[in-house]
Formats: structure tokens, sequence, C-alpha cells
């Protein structure tokens, strides 16, 4: 059965092409399939063909480059509504839910 994540944005697939890397994260990863107009990047910023986070893979390792093109010129961030939503399913480092 798919796994929906908890969050994800989806982008056109020119807007990750600027990506410096993308030639190299289209070539080594699963590649994105030339009729994809938008990819989603998702809440671990690993990015995929649609919103299920364990189908589609396109790229599954997101280095720290990556990280910086999400934040700095993709400015992918979670909202606070799905970061509160997560925090509360996470449970606390005694164990107990919070």
């Amino acid at each position: 059965m798919s796994t929906i994540g908890r969050y994800c944005k989806a982008y056109p697939v020119s807007e990750l092409a600027k990506y410096p890397g993308w030639v190299d994260v289209i070539s080594n990863d699963a590649g994105c399939p030339p009729e994809q107009d938008y990819l989603f990047v998702q809440s671990d910023l690993t990015v995929t063909t649609g919103i299920f986070v364990d189908e589609g893979i396109v790229l599954t390792h997101p280095s720290d480059d990556w990280k910086a093109f999400c934040a700095e010129i993709l400015r992918f961030e979670i909202p606070a509504f799905a970061r509160r939503a997560q925090q509360a399913v996470e449970p606390r480092s005694d164990g107990a839910a919070v």
C-alpha cells in the first residue's frame, strides 16, 4: 500500500532543473519521466513523481547542496500547520506520545 507523506509541494520540473546538479540527479536515481511537468518535494527533501513517498522516487538521498537549493532558491519549508500535526504524532524522548 502506498504511503502519503506528511507534507509535500509540487514544483515545475523547469524550477527543479535550475539546481546545478539536476542532470546528475535524474541520471543517477530513478530519473524523471519525460511526461512529468511537475514533481513533488517531500518533507524529507526527497523528490517523487506524485504525493506518495514510496512511489516514483526521483531523488532518494538529498545532498547538502540540494537541501540548500530547496531552502534558498525554492523557498521550500514545511508550513506551521504541518509541523504541528507532525509533532502531535511524534513520540517524546521518554517514549510517550505528545
